[in-house]
């Protein structure tokens, strides 16, 4: 269904019969730490032009203004790069590194595009394109079934103990609590 609707905003397009030699090598899409990240795309072109474009497909990174923003082939505008991956590309490549970029994917609102770095001016050495993640620990996850189970069952340890207020009261021994419950069943009966 996807694909029939991509080919219907197609329309009566010419498409290049040439297809594939804008097409990038599979060691593109291998992400390698510091050279290449993944980048979303925004402000997207239209859709007719977006329908045109598919996994693989060769992007360029053009500088416009204070934005690094995606073109394809035919020099069309498809989106403009993330503002924080594209302001850090964009001084890199002021500073004489150059990049190569091809479309992860495209789906309807959405573009991710490979950002490779193939020339690393000797002015950016030690300046990694794409910085390391900072590493978080997994957070711990239980879902609030478990979470509510637990929570009874620290509730229901409380209620299990024995809490002595202050000790001026008399102790019953069994035969003494089973006088009492004789005079008040007594004493209910009674009443009738």
């Amino acid at each position: 269904k996807k694909n029939l609707e991509r080919l219907s905003r197609l329309g009566e397009a010419v498409v290049d019969s040439q297809g594939g030699l804008d097409k990038v090598e599979p060691q593109q899409f291998v992400e390698e730490t510091g050279k290449a990240g993944l980048v979303k795309l925004y402000h997207l072109a239209t859709p007719e032009i977006l329908a045109k474009m598919g996994a693989g497909d060769k992007v360029y990174l053009k500088v416009d203004g204070s934005n690094l923003i995606a073109e394809n082939a035919q020099e069309e505008f498809l989106g403009r790069v993330e503002l924080g991956h594209g302001q850090r590309l964009l001084k890199l490549m002021e500073g004489g590194n150059k990049y190569s970029a091809a479309i992860v994917s495209s789906v309807e609102g959405m573009v991710t595009v490979i950002v490779r770095e193939v020339y690393q001016d000797p002015a950016q050495v030690g300046r990694p394109s794409f910085p390391a993640k900072e590493f978080k620990s997994p957070r711990p996850y239980i879902t609030d079934k478990v979470r509510r189970e637990i929570e009874e069952y620290e509730e229901g340890e409380e209620e299990l103990g024995y809490t002595i207020v202050g000790g001026g009261e008399l102790e019953l021994t069994p035969e003494d609590t089973a006088k009492l419950d004789d005079k008040d069943y007594n004493e209910d009966n009674n009443e009738e």
